[in-house]
C-alpha cells in the first residue's frame, strides 16, 4: 500500500510537470544566447511519467533529476534567477580556526573535521579541510572507504594559484592573475573533466556570498567500479579580501543535491579572514 502511494505521488508529480512544461512561455529581457527550447525536458519528463505508472520509482526520480538539470541549464544561460532556497534548518554552532590563523568557519554540532592532503604538497602553502557530517562520511571522502550514505563539505582557501595547485588542477598556460570566480571555477570544470572519470558538471551560475561576487556548479560523480563512492554535489567560489578565494565542496549521496547545495552556501556565509 505504502509503495502503490509513493507511485501515485510520484506520477501525479510528472503529469503536473508536463502540464507545466507543455504550455506556452514567454521570455523578457533574456540574454542574447539564450534559446528556450524545452524539448529535451518534456521527452524527459513523459519517460518519468512512463516509468512511474510502471511502478519504477528509482528509474523515474532519475529521470526528473535530469530534467532538473537541463532546467538549470536553461536558467544558466537565459539569466533567469531562481528562488532563494529555503533554509537547510541546520545550526552551525561549532567553529574550525585553521591551524595557520588565517580563517575561520563555523560548521554544525557533531560533525567531524579532518585535514585533506594537498596535490601540491608544501607548494600549496594552505591545509584544506573536510567537515564530515560523521566519521562514515570522513572515511568515505578522505580515505574512499565504501559508505551508503556521505554528506560533508571540504574547503580551501588561499590565491587561485593555491588554490588550483591544491586541487591538482594547476595549469601552467592558465592566467590566474585578475581572475574572477566564475572563470576560475571554470578552469578548475574543464581541468577536472578532463582528468577524472565518472564526473559530471552543470552549467555554472553566478551569485553572491555576503556580497561577494561567487560562482557555483552542481556535480555528479558516479563510482567507476565496487570499491568507490558515487555522491552528487556543488563546488562554491567567491572571492575575499587581499586576492584569496574561498573553494568549497559539498558532497552528499547521491540524489539529495539541493539539500548540500544550501548548505554549503549557509557554511560558506559564516567563513572569515583574520587579519
Amino acid at each position: 500500500m505504502i509503495h502503490t502511494r509513493i507511485f501515485s505521488l510520484l506520477s501525479g508529480v510528472v503529469c503536473l510537470l508536463l502540464l507545466v512544461f507543455s504550455a506556452p512561455i514567454t521570455v523578457h529581457g533574456q540574454a542574447t544566447d539564450c534559446n528556450i527550447d524545452l524539448s529535451e525536458v518534456t521527452a524527459l519528463l513523459t519517460q518519468a511519467q512512463a516509468k512511474a505508472s510502471a511502478g519504477n520509482a528509482a528509474a523515474a526520480k532519475a529521470l526528473l533529476q535530469q530534467a532538473g538539470q537541463k532546467l538549470s541549464q536553461l536558467e544558466s544561460q537565459c539569466g533567469v534567477d531562481s528562488a532563494t532556497p529555503a533554509p537547510s534548518g541546520i545550526a552551525l554552532t561549532q567553529t574550525f580556526d585553521s591551524a595557520e590563523g588565517k580563517f575561520s568557519v563555523k560548521y554544525p554540532s557533531g560533525w567531524f573535521v579532518s585535514p585533506l592532503p594537498t596535490s601540491g604538497g608544501d607548494k600549496a602553502q594552505i591545509s584544506p579541510i573536510f567537515l564530515g557530517s560523521d566519521q562514515a562520511s570522513v572515511d568515505a571522502f578522505t580515505r574512499n572507504k565504501v559508505s551508503k550514505q556521505l554528506k560533508g563539505v571540504a574547503l580551501v582557501v588561499g590565491t587561485p594559484v593555491q588554490v588550483a595547485i591544491t586541487l591538482g588542477v594547476f595549469d601552467q598556460k592558465q592566467t590566474y592573475n585578475q581572475i574572477t570566480p566564475e572563470a576560475l571555477l571554470a578552469a578548475i570544470v574543464q581541468s577536472t573533466s578532463q582528468s577524472t572519470a565518472g564526473g559530471t558538471f552543470g552549467s555554472i551560475k553566478k551569485l553572491q556570498i555576503n556580497t561577494q561576487e561567487a560562482a557555483e556548479a552542481p556535480f555528479t560523480f558516479v563510482a567507476t567500479s565496487s570499491t568507490g563512492n558515487s555522491y552528487d554535489g556543488v563546488i562554491l567560489i567567491f572571492k575575499l579580501a587581499n586576492d584569496k578565494f574561498a573553494t568549497f565542496l559539498g558532497v552528499i549521496t547521491p540524489g539529495q543535491t539541493a539539500e548540500i547545495e544550501v548548505l554549503t552556501r549557509e557554511i560558506a556565509a559564516t567563513l572569515k579572514l583574520n587579519s
